[in-house]
This record gives structure tokens, C-alpha cells and sequence, in this order.
């Protein structure tokens, strides 16, 4: 049962309504609105995270949607902290996916999170990991696209210690020019969603995007990609024990490569090539 805050026992009433519950890993939520179909849009988002009916949840957003002007700003919300104030709808939107990734984060438990996408294929999870702005999100959107099932975007949840991923279809955000478009990928293709976790046999770190150049894969050694793993988890430092074992875990399961990205069909089919073949030498 969700504890009210203040701001919350002062929105209910018959213009305000709660999006089904939503649970992302451990993290459960959902929106307080007084309008529905802004409400709905995020249930819409996250619809393969919904696990119950309309309702308050231990964590509660309210999205108001304010009255004057012909596209109506928007304020978000969580408890009875302002987080923004008469906004855009769709910068309030990408704003609330950002806190709930921050409240996945901060309520991991007993997972490695890493700064990864996501995508499988016949029990083959591959984990596209990199720094901000390397093109992780664009390629498991292309990678879906191809026929790959997703698993999640900028957030690989690795269990500790039994190193199985955990599926976070969040919605996939792209980004063009300066905006923000959240994709979910159960509009791509309905059955592009994992429904199930797995070991990850495909381990691809992005080198970056450079346009004109040969996409390229080149093996690397599993001490270096442990090393560049580690460097792109949120939580590495603060998991405690069994971190560099669930590290050495991931690393010894999977084929690791360095991706250099100059054209991104050619790295979609590079990538699908890894999934469906692997390294022939191993």
C-alpha cells in the first residue's frame, strides 16, 4: 500500500486518476493525473511492466496538467517534492522515465547494474555496453527492428551471484537533434519483448560512431572487457561482495568485442552475425 503524501491526498478526486501499477525490477510506481490520457500514455510506455490495476503504488508520480494556453504545460511530482513546473508534456514524460531509472538505481539490491542495452535471441542475450552518446540505444532499436527480442535500454540488471540477467523493457530512448523520443518496443513488433532473463554470450563495447568509417569487431580479452564492464556499472563500487565474481561471471560466458560503428546497418548486421554465430574458435 502506498504511503500518501500530502500532495497526493490533495489531488484525489473525481478530475484525477492512477495509471495501473507499474513494476520496473524492484521498483514499483505509477502516475497521479488529472488528465487520463496522459495517464494512459505511460501505462502505454511501460505496458510490459504493468503488473496490476489502476491504483497507488508504493512510489507515486502526479503529473498535473495545468489549464491555460492552447497546448497546456505540465508539472511532475514525486511525493510532494517538484521535480519540474509548467513544461512541455513530452519533456515531463522523458523526465519521469529518467526518475524511474534513477529509483531502479537506487533500489538494485542484490544486481549489478550496468550502463547497457540489451537485446536476445534463442536464449542468446547480447549486452551492447559503452559510455553516453556511443549509440547503444539506436542500435537495440535497430537490433528489434532485425528481429531480435529486447530486453532493456541504458539499464542491464545482472543478479548477484547467479550473473542472469533480469528483463527491463523500458521504453527505448532515442534521441534526434536534441529531443528525447521514447520508443516502446512493444509497438515495434508485439512479440519483440524477452520474457525471460538469461546469460548474456555476446558482449559488445562500443567504441563510438565514426561516420565514413569501416564498422569493425575486434575480439578483446576478458580482462579488458571486465575492465570496461566495470567502468560502465552504476553500482560497481557500492555492491559489496560478490561483485568481481558476478564481473568474471559475465565476462568468461560471453564472446567480447570492441565495436567501431561507421554506418549502423553494417553494425546491426555485425552485431546479428555475433548473436546467430559467435566466435567459431571457442
Amino acid at each position: 500500500m502506498s504511503r500518501h503524501s500530502r500532495l497526493e491526498m490533495a489531488c484525489q478526486g473525481a478530475d484525477w486518476t492512477y495509471s495501473p501499477r507499474i513494476r520496473c525490477l524492484d521498483f514499483d510506481w505509477s502516475v497521479l493525473s488529472n488528465d487520463a490520457r496522459l495517464a494512459g500514455y505511460v501505462a502505454y510506455l511501460y505496458q510490459p511492466c504493468v503488473v496490476g490495476s489502476p491504483g497507488p503504488a508504493p512510489n507515486v508520480f502526479i503529473v498535473r496538467r495545468h489549464s491555460n494556453g492552447e497546448a497546456p504545460p505540465v508539472s511532475l511530482y514525486r511525493d510532494d517534492q517538484p521535480i519540474l513546473r509548467r513544461v512541455p508534456a513530452d519533456l515531463a514524460v522523458a523526465r519521469l522515465a529518467w526518475e524511474v531509472n534513477r529509483g531502479v538505481v537506487e533500489g538494485a539490491g542484490r544486481r549489478l547494474l550496468l550502463h547497457a542495452a540489451a537485446a536476445e535471441q534463442d536464449g542468446r542475450i547480447v549486452i551492447l555496453a559503452g559510455p553516453e552518446g556511443s549509440g547503444k540505444s539506436t542500435l537495440v532499436d535497430a537490433l528489434v527492428r532485425a528481429g531480435l527480442r529486447y530486453v532493456t535500454d541504458e539499464t542491464v540488471a545482472v543478479r548477484v551471484p547467479s550473473a542472469r540477467i533480469d528483463p527491463y523493457p523500458k521504453p527505448i530512448a532515442l534521441h534526434e537533434s536534441e529531443q528525447e523520443e521514447l520508443v516502446p518496443a512493444h509497438a515495434i513488433r508485439a512479440d519483440s519483448v524477452a520474457t525471460s532473463g538469461g546469460i548474456a554470450r555476446v558482449l559488445v563495447l562500443l567504441a563510438g560512431y565514426r561516420p565514413g568509417r569501416a564498422t569493425t569487431a575486434e575480439e578483446m580479452q576478458r580482462a579488458d572487457a571486465a575492465v570496461v564492464l566495470a567502468e560502465q556499472a552504476f553500482n560497481f563500487r557500492h555492491l559489496g561482495r560478490g561483485r568481481l565474481d558476478v564481473l568474471a561471471d559475465v565476462v568468461r560466458a560471453a564472446d567480447s568485442y570492441r565495436l567501431e560503428v561507421g554506418e549502423l546497418s553494417a553494425a546491426r548486421d555485425v552485431v546479428l552475425d555475433l548473436v546467430a554465430n559467435g566466435n567459431p574458435e571457442r
